[in-house]
């Protein structure tokens, strides 16, 4: 298959790797909306089988480029850490394994981040003050905003309380697994969000990954200090952020 781009220069190709599956779709990085369809694969947990698949769908988009890859971990220098949901990952190095085995090194990043760069690029700001979002899928990610930038590699899913880490009680995994109601979810949730007020203060709340999809359902009946909302591109904010992310040596 022969590779293309886009005719007119502002299509980005962004991909987002979660626990459970990767998708990956081009965007137009002067509004953020996807010029293409999303494309989509299970995460293999296998790294080399990553790769390929992470291949697989710049091929199925015809590509041609430099790509951004956001990914479920503390991302450093190209390298991966923290890799919770996937522990096969711990220590790869990214660029140096994309560029051996497809000859094109992505620009990594990790995911809650890359929601967090479309949120301050396209969303409404709150200025110097904080903000927080966070994503709900297999684990929970997240992203502090502020003054239009994103303050990188935080790891708000692992705060625990009485034991229990905040992606173990409450990410969407744990609802499927647990068959949770979203009355349930709520109880669960809200000590996190009440003891997270206390320590940061954020100025608001921005839900993002595939839960925010039913974001009336589970987060209308939360009680928290700072307004809470959705992120403007919902489960694709991932996406749009790995996009941009591409394109600039200071994505945020």
């Amino acid at each position: 298959m022969t590779l293309g781009g886009t005719a007119d220069g502002f299509g980005a190709l962004g991909i987002d790797i979660g626990g459970t599956s990767m998708k990956g779709a081009i965007v137009d990085i002067r509004s953020g909306h996807l010029r293409s369809e999303v494309v989509s694969a299970r995460t293999p947990t296998d790294p080399s089988a990553l790769i390929d698949g992470v291949a697989a769908l710049r091929m199925a988009l015809r590509w041609p480029g430099p790509f951004g890859c956001a990914f479920p971990a503390v991302v450093r220098n190209s390298c991966l850490f923290k890799a919770t949901n996937l522990p096969t990952w711990e220590g790869l190095d990214v660029g140096a394994r994309f560029l051996q085995r497809i000859g094109v090194a992505p620009v990594a990043l990790n995911d809650a981040d890359a929601a967090g760069i479309a949120e301050a690029r396209f969303a409404a700001a709150c200025g110097d003050e904080l903000s927080v979002l966070l994503t709900f899928g297999t684990g929970i990610g997240s992203a502090l905003l502020t003054g239009g930038r994103v303050l990188a590699n935080s790891e708000l899913g692992e705060l625990a309380i009485n034991g229990v880490t905040f992606e173990a009680a409450a990410s969407a995994r744990t609802i499927t697994e647990r068959g949770l109601h979203a009355s349930e979810w709520v109880l669960a949730a809200q000590p996190y969000f009440t003891v997270l007020e206390v320590l940061i203060n954020p100025a608001r709340w921005i839900i993002a990954g595939g839960l925010s999809e039913r974001f009336g359902e589970f987060f209308g009946s939360l009680h928290t200090a700072a307004p809470l909302e959705r992120a403007r591109f919902r489960g694709h904010a991932g996406i749009v952020g790995a996009a941009l992310a591409s394109c600039t040596s200071d994505p945020s």
